[in-house]
């Protein structure tokens, strides 16, 4: 009797994982099971007001990403290793773990290190060029299926030729094979032919003379002129139909708005003598903003800027009505316009405004810079100057400035990608820089030390919440990996 009721509980637990198995089955898949291990690694950790310092032996760190608002995670070589190991830094226990090796992702085993260039554009699914024998091209990875080969030929002169959206929803590029630009929808898997001319000078300067719009519904083809700056002339194109939508738009630098059916540009009425063979677009001058309307099919114009002023830098869209856009005067010395105003625009209302005041302590800053719009403020920097590098930030709402010389660069995490800094937005109206290997936080009023270093910091990692920072400190034997708390205070 006792062993029938043990059956009949045996059979019903059966049932019962049978029926579960059933009725979750179709909602979930089990991708993997593998679960990188780890194991303690001995460091020296020193814990002070605001920060967790470790003090290691490991090297060419790499691959920084924060798991959560307690772990991070990278790769890097341990000192008496040649291979890269995997590693993690665990708030809660104030330890480093180590693993004994790096797990491979899952397109590791067919492109093995062919792999040139890779990007995650959605969870399991990625963007990969190949330079293999058996596998070489462009190919869209998603991790349920098989790779999907874009273009086997994507080269110009030595450069992949390819520009994913700002959405990762599609990616157009050069086929070499069928000497066209295409764009490929990784939802739909549509492949479109855009109908433009090619030609050189499209292929050489293809990163900035393509553009998607904000949600990649569309695309603007830029054709520079140089030999007669003023013809210069942009078109318009459905991304998922190739439709042209506008072509023969006089203009340089079109920059989409966020409503995605606003195009802005510079007007070029004449052809500036600083207009020159080499000059790189974003540094074209020209007279006027313009607005393309997609559904209007109209252009609207600003006045021109007169007294010698042209327009130095494409135009920055602050919101979907209103642009920011920077003026400068000749420099017959330099042979350049150098800076010397911002202005505002107002579509809705027609309403141009100068936005001079503190402005003017700014005149000197040449014609070498880079500018970009973060919320209220507007960051202009230059880093030409191997030793002297500085930011100089302006609040357009109470005109407040700020100029920061001799700051440090650092490798920081950029839309998914590493680059170089030499200063990253914490809030919209707070910074940081490094000075002197120390991590300041600014609100253009006060300036906050945050964290001092005994060697350098070269890197520089802000977590999802943005509430801290990880930062790599290169001494000369070793490496110190230091975690800043309450960045926001």
């Amino acid at each position: 009797m006792k062993g029938n009721k043990i059956l009949l509980i045996v059979c019903g637990l059966l049932l019962t994982t049978f029926i579960l198995t059933r009725m979750i089955g179709n909602d979930i898949k089990i991708s993997s099971l593998i679960k990188q291990d780890y194991e303690k690694k001995d460091t020296d950790v020193i814990e002070g007001e605001g920060f967790v310092k470790y003090t290691s032996d490991i090297k060419d760190i790499k691959d920084v990403v924060w798991v959560n608002e307690e772990i991070v995670e990278f790769t890097g070589t341990s000192k008496n290793s040649d291979e890269a190991g995997s590693f993690k830094l665990d708030l809660k226990t104030k330890e480093l773990y180590e693993s004994d090796g790096v797990l491979e992702p899952f397109y590791h085993q067919d492109f093995k290190n062919n792999i040139k260039y890779v990007v995650e554009i959605g969870e399991g699914k990625h963007l990969l060029y190949s330079d293999g024998k058996e596998k070489k091209g462009l190919f869209y990875l998603n991790k349920d299926s098989n790779p999907r080969l874009l273009s086997d030929n994507i080269s110009f002169n030595g450069d992949l030729l390819f520009k994913v959206s700002d959405n990762k929803e599609k990616v157009v590029y050069y086929d070499a094979n069928e000497s066209k630009i295409k764009v490929y929808d990784f939802s739909s898997n549509k492949v479109v032919d855009i109908e433009e001319e090619i030609d050189d000078e499209l292929l050489n300067s293809f990163q900035s003379n393509i553009d998607f719009s904000y949600e990649a519904g569309y695309i603007a083809v830029e054709r520079v002129n140089k030999n007669d700056f003023k013809e210069s002339y942009f078109a318009v194109y459905g991304a998922d139909s190739g439709r042209v939508y506008a072509e023969n738009l006089l203009g340089i630098n079109p920059v989409w708005s966020k409503n995605n059916l606003v195009i802005g540009f510079t007007y070029l009425q004449d052809n500036s003598v600083s207009n020159v063979q080499d000059v790189k677009a974003d540094n074209l001058v020209g007279d006027r903003i313009g607005f393309y309307n997609l559904k209007t099919r109209k252009i609207k114009y600003t006045q021109a800027m007169g007294n010698g002023f042209k327009v130095i830098r494409p135009v920055i869209w602050r919101n979907i009505n209103e642009v920011i856009f920077i003026v400068g005067k000749y420099s017959k010395h330099s042979n350049k316009y150098l800076f010397n105003n911002i202005y505002s625009f107002d579509l809705k209302n027609n309403i141009l405004t100068d936005l001079k005041g503190s402005f003017e302590d700014v005149n000197n800053f040449g014609a070498d810079f880079e500018n970009e719009l973060i919320g209220n403020h507007i960051y202009l920097y230059s880093d030409h100057k191997e030793q002297s590098k500085s930011v100089k930030v302006i609040n357009i709402e109470d005109r407040g400035m700020q100029e920061i010389s001799k700051v440090q660069d650092f490798v920081t995490g950029i839309e998914g990608k590493e680059a170089i800094a030499i200063f990253k937005p914490l809030e919209s109206d707070a910074f940081m820089y490094i000075k002197d290997d120390c991590i300041y936080k600014t609100d253009l009023n006060d300036n906050y030390l945050k964290y001092r270093s005994d060697s350098r910091i070269t890197k520089v990692y802000e977590s999802p919440e943005k509430t801290k920072l990880f930062l790599v400190c290169e001494g000369v034997s070793t490496l110190d990996f230091v975690i800043i708390d309450n960045i926001h205070r």
